[in-house]
């Protein structure tokens, strides 16, 4: 009812839609659930300039794998920024990113809750990654998932079930923040005065 969620069909409170639940949460006493069919969608405006931070927390209990990716436009699979991945095992870089055709490692623990900071700045044209307040890598943010080559927007995130091929996606999500550091660049006004006019 907010206006910034949706779902990747476009159905909310179908399937796609994400159930809010008791089993995990961070902060009292809820989170959302990623399982199942679900391909959850936050939009972030089409945003063409300004820096935004994107803050949640999120649980992937043992055996289980997640996935999340950011979109360059609200309208979903017109092109993918980066992908984030975790996987069912337990070894060092279990989890990556993959941005600008590359694969970026890290390692997260299951049935842990951490925070996943993103940092899109369009007027730089540069994306950031933390976990629990740790820089995982930056890179270029107009670069698709698979591309170096792509348009420096802020469409959404989405939250899908999804994920490596090792174990069931299962994963929670709680606190979302979506944070303005620096306002969007204001279009210029042409302000002309014509005193003859010009054939």
């Amino acid at each position: 009812d907010t206006g910034y969620w949706d779902t990747w069909d476009g159905a909310p409170g179908t399937d796609t839609d994400a159930p809010i639940v008791d089993d995990q949460s961070l902060s009292p006493t809820k989170s959302f659930e990623v399982a199942g069919t679900t391909d959850l969608i936050f939009l972030m405006g089409d945003r063409k300039s300004g820096k935004y931070q994107l803050d949640f927390n999120m649980y992937v209990p043992s055996t289980n794998v997640g996935y999340y990716n950011i979109q360059h436009f609200e309208t979903p699979g017109t092109e993918w920024a980066y992908d984030v991945f975790f996987s069912a095992g337990t070894d060092e870089g279990n989890g990556w990113i993959f941005a600008c055709n590359d694969s970026i490692p890290f390692s997260f623990t299951h049935d842990t809750w951490h925070k996943f900071t993103n940092i899109f700045d369009m007027n730089n044209d540069v994306a950031e990654v933390y976990i629990d307040d740790v820089l995982v890598d930056t890179w270029k943010f107009s670069c698709q998932s698979t591309n170096e080559v792509g348009t420096n927007q802020l469409g959404a995130v989405d939250f899908w079930a999804g994920g490596p091929e090792d174990g069931p996606p299962l994963y929670y999500v709680d606190d979302l923040e979506f944070i303005e550091l620096v306002p969007a660049l204001e279009e210029p006004i042409l302000d002309l005065t014509v005193d003859d006019p010009i054939f």
